[in-house]
């Protein structure tokens, strides 16, 4: 244990020299709504990164006043105290194994903002405005662009421009793909997920076909205002209006699944004059056809953050 211990020990420090150095940039240029809101994701990170590694270094230091008040109590003959003693260091070492997995992901995050900033700081903020581009952040698996005729769309790691008509197809069960938007809008794409891009009147809409879909919309209230940059997003069934939250939807020829994570947004489901009001932590199950059930209310264990596998 002393020795894994030392080793995470070291793996901290290297984690707070690395966040030190990338908290010291070079003073950004005009920020684009892009460059602001990649900005803020940035900042977000590694917040929650110093946070990990203030956690990792508490519970390091648990670990080994674990280990120390076990063997002492073994050696005083004191077994009811060794035994919890043991138990308070199984505890900080699974704690170790879940902050160190957090870390990995989270510096995995600032290497994609850091990457998307130093494209999106080369395109000039009026392009931005007229000609939106999604910026690719991550991909695995087969991954199809096609514009309205159905020709191929090249992917580049600077973006690409969205086109009225454009789909977006992820056929494999391996397949997924994130996307960062002129808005500040960041959008995780599932496995067997079919997404089409249009542009409407008031601003963006995206019609997900099938498959799921993970939303985080991050644009501030100024963007939409200067931008028009309105967002919502279509399903077979459903029209969602997006304005500031955080959301899943999972969907197929049978129903649509919306789950809020935070913020609330408003459901327009076809045949229906009124709005459907589906607020954070609250998970909906739209069937194709019958009765609409009521919202159910949600905990954190009933949501799976596939995005972050």
């Amino acid at each position: 244990m002393r020795n894994s211990s030392i080793l995470l020990a070291g793996i901290v420090v290297s984690l707070s020299l690395n966040v030190a150095f990338v908290g010291h940039g070079s003073a950004p240029r005009p920020k684009s709504p892009v460059v602001h809101n990649l900005l803020v994701q940035r900042e977000e990170i590694l917040s929650a990164i110093q946070d990990n590694d203030a956690h990792l270094r508490s519970l390091l230091q648990l670990a080994e006043q674990s280990k120390l008040l076990a063997v002492q109590a073994r050696q005083a003959g004191n077994g009811a105290e060794a035994a919890t003693a043991a138990q308070a260091l199984e505890n900080a070492e699974q704690g170790i194994i879940l902050v160190q997995q957090k870390l990995t992901r989270e510096r995995a995050s600032l290497r994609q903002v850091n990457s998307a900033l130093d494209q999106a700081r080369e395109w000039p903020p009026a392009l931005v405005a007229v000609h939106p581009a999604a910026i690719p952040m991550r991909m695995t698996g087969t991954v199809k662009i096609t514009d309205a005729q159905g020709h191929a769309v090249a992917l580049q790691s600077q973006g690409f421009k969205l086109q009225p008509g454009m789909s977006i197809d992820l056929p494999g069960r391996h397949s997924s793909m994130r996307l960062q938007l002129p808005s500040g809008a960041r959008i995780d794409l599932g496995p067997h997920t079919r997404l089409r891009y249009e542009a409407g009147k008031s601003g963006s809409v995206y019609d997900l076909l099938q498959g799921e879909l993970h939303l985080n919309e991050r644009a501030k209230a100024y963007i939409y205002k200067k931008f028009g940059a309105r967002f919502r997003v279509r399903t077979p069934q459903v029209a969602v209006a997006v304005r500031g939250t955080e959301f899943i939807i999972d969907t197929n020829s049978r129903r649509s699944t919306f789950t809020v994570l935070s913020g609330e947004i408003a459901l327009r489901v076809k045949g229906r004059k009124a709005a459907i009001i589906l607020r954070s932590m609250q998970r909906l199950r739209i069937p194709a056809h019958g009765t609409i059930p009521l919202p159910a209310a949600i905990s954190g264990s009933h949501v799976q953050v596939w995005w972050q596998q």
